[in-house]
């Protein structure tokens, strides 16, 4: 069987989803600073907002990526390994969910205050918080598709427009 090198762009897909799925972005030399009792109220944040079932409505739009992304840069691939290959993917991934969150734990301590963890742990625990946990996995699997629309749509003119500034600047792309 030939061997199949991970595609960049897929890599990169996933990364950017996932952490503007959460938005937060990567210090990881802060991890140390968090205080414990911060920390135990970041996780039940994180908890509370069901984030896992967030994950798990990007799963397939990050999937379909890959499975698309796979195909393009080794076409002789057989679509039935293409699909082993991307559910041993999500298998890694759902299986190390918690290592993502203990990872954002320090993301949340640098952007947000105790008193905001404090405030937002609150809001989720009221009805109207509960329906926005409701509906935050659907609206993000949503918005990852509008997205990939979004970007189809603009792609086109963004990268002309790039091009011609590439060249003004004096660079042929």
């Amino acid at each position: 069987m030939p061997a199949l090198k991970w595609p960049r762009a897929a890599l990169l897909a996933f990364l950017v989803i996932v952490s503007f799925t959460l938005g937060a972005s990567l210090t990881p030399a802060h991890a140390q600073d968090v205080s414990q009792r911060k920390a135990d109220k970041i996780r039940e944040m994180i908890q509370l907002a069901q984030a896992d079932k967030v994950i798990d409505a990007m799963l397939p739009i990050i999937s379909e990526q890959m499975k698309n992304s796979i195909k393009q840069n080794a076409p002789n691939v057989r679509d039935t390994h293409v699909d082993i290959i991307v559910e041993t993917m999500q298998e890694e991934m759902r299986a190390s969910v918690d290592m993502f969150f203990e990872l954002m734990v320090p993301q949340y301590d640098a952007m947000l205050s105790e008193q905001v963890i404090d405030d937002t742990i609150a809001f989720y625990k009221t009805p109207s918080g509960q329906e926005l946990i409701k509906a935050t996995p659907n609206l993000t699997a949503i918005g990852g598709r509008v997205g990939q629309q979004w970007a189809q749509m603009v792609a086109p003119r963004a990268a002309a427009k790039a091009k011609r500034k590439a060249q003004e600047l004096g660079y042929n792309l």
